[in-house]
């Protein structure tokens, strides 16, 4: 399938605008990274499960709400 200049030429354009932006987040992680590293000794990372974290979320609402119900609270 054939598609035309201009077509293409947008498609380019768009192609470095997205590399682009690429180099500029990888460049504010490898600053930032450097950053951190050379004002502390020690970098410690947690993988953390999102799911799990709205989750005890949504609990910890849920519980408040009855709570928040009885009188004397």
């Amino acid at each position: 399938m054939r598609f035309s200049s201009n077509w293409l030429k947008a498609k380019a354009r768009i192609q470095r605008l997205h590399t682009r932006i690429a180099n500029v987040r990888q460049d504010y992680l490898h600053k930032t990274s450097t950053t951190l590293c050379q004002s502390h000794a020690m970098l410690v990372i947690e993988d953390l499960q999102v799911k799990n974290i709205s989750a005890s979320a949504r609990a910890a609402l849920k519980h408040r709400v009855k709570m928040s119900g009885r009188s004397g609270d």
